[in-house]
């Protein structure tokens, strides 16, 4: 977990984007890669500036199809 809070601080440094408590959050809510978070949780909780998907990454998730929504195991 230090490693985690010492990394976060870091793009913290580099971004100023995380809203208050959002790396505390991070480290508890979302103990490992299977979490999702979705646009609305980012938004709502823990970054100030959400970017939109750019044209590339919409026409990758419609190739990848129902790949693109489901974690891999």
């Amino acid at each position: 977990m230090r490693i985690v809070e010492e990394y976060g601080d870091h793009l913290q440094l580099r971004s100023g984007n995380l809203r208050g408590g959002a790396l505390q959050r991070l480290a508890a809510d979302y103990t490992s890669h299977q979490f999702v978070i979705d646009r609305d949780k980012a938004e709502e909780s823990l970054a100030k500036d959400v970017a939109s998907l750019v044209t590339a990454e919409r026409l990758l998730i419609a190739l990848m199809g129902v790949l693109a929504g489901h974690p891999l195991e």
